[in-house]
């Protein structure tokens, strides 16, 4: 074997340890990328859904008080024959 042909297979050994390498590098940067934004979406989710219960709870407050204060403010009741009911509020 020449000196040519042994640094081409050494050279060819180097690149692929460093192809590996950086196969590796690069899979755990996509492993942590893909964690950091499930922590994301979970934590959003978690707020959101927070967020929801006290509008919720907020809304029913406005709808107490509106009651007192405007009897044509509260929620209406059902129509007797089991149809969809019209908005009749008067404010």
């Amino acid at each position: 074997m020449s000196d040519s042909q042994e640094h081409g297979a050494h050279a060819g050994h180097d690149f692929e340890k460093m192809a590996r390498g950086l196969t590796a590098v690069g899979l755990s940067w996509a492993h942590h990328g893909l964690t950091i934004g499930k922590s994301a979406l979970e934590t959003s989710a978690r707020t959101l859904r927070e967020t929801a219960e006290v509008l919720g709870q907020l809304s029913e407050k406005f709808r107490a008080r509106a009651g007192e204060d405007c009897p044509g403010c509260a929620e209406p009741p059902p129509p007797a024959d089991g149809s969809r009911p019209q908005d009749a509020r008067s404010c």
